[in-house]
């Protein structure tokens, strides 16, 4: 298993650690009802996403720092 999926499943639990202490998470763009168990599908789109941005910027940035010292600088 990757660090990304050990991640989400930190995540994931720290969302059960939440809901255990009686705390509901909200969703700045669009509330998750947690109570549906389809809602689990967008929680896992939320999360995703930005290290799905991280891992690009990443690639991007390494490439950059490639071409730089081909380059000479």
């Amino acid at each position: 298993m990757g660090p990304f999926w050990q991640e989400h499943r930190i995540r994931l639990s720290n969302d059960r650690m939440l809901r255990e202490l009686n705390v509901q998470p909200m969703a700045i763009d669009q509330p998750i009802d947690l109570e549906v168990p389809e809602s689990i599908v967008m929680l896992a789109v939320y999360l995703s996403i930005p290290e799905a941005e991280n891992s690009r910027r990443g690639l991007t940035t390494s490439e950059g720092i490639r071409r730089a010292r081909k380059m000479g600088r």
